[in-house]
């Protein structure tokens, strides 16, 4: 994503340390996936992933594994409720997260 106005380049919705929100000309996207009970990934994007309690999440994807990804509770601010939720780096030290949605 580009702001023109301050030349900035951010990947992701990547929101910078410090800020706390993104600017009006910027935009955070998500993707909306399904864990199915069999191992698979549906939604947006396609795949598997498999938990372990010493490892937690894997998300393998087409182009991308995500190892260790953290599980907690936590509160869904969008939908003011308690959910689940997961987080952690991708390879290139992004962070990654999601939440549980009914």
């Amino acid at each position: 994503i580009r702001d023109i106005k301050t030349d900035r380049k951010l990947e992701y919705g990547q929101i910078l340390w410090g800020e706390n929100q993104l600017r009006g000309t910027e935009t955070n996207l998500s993707q909306h996936i399904a864990l199915t009970k069999n191992g698979k990934i549906t939604g947006d994007l396609a795949g598997y992933w498999e938990f372990s309690i010493q490892k937690g999440i894997t998300l393998v994807l087409t182009d991308e594994v995500l190892n260790n990804l953290i599980i907690f509770v936590g509160h869904d601010w969008e939908n003011e409720t308690e959910t689940l939720l997961f987080t952690g780096l991708d390879k290139n030290g992004r962070s990654v997260w999601g939440k549980k949605v009914m």
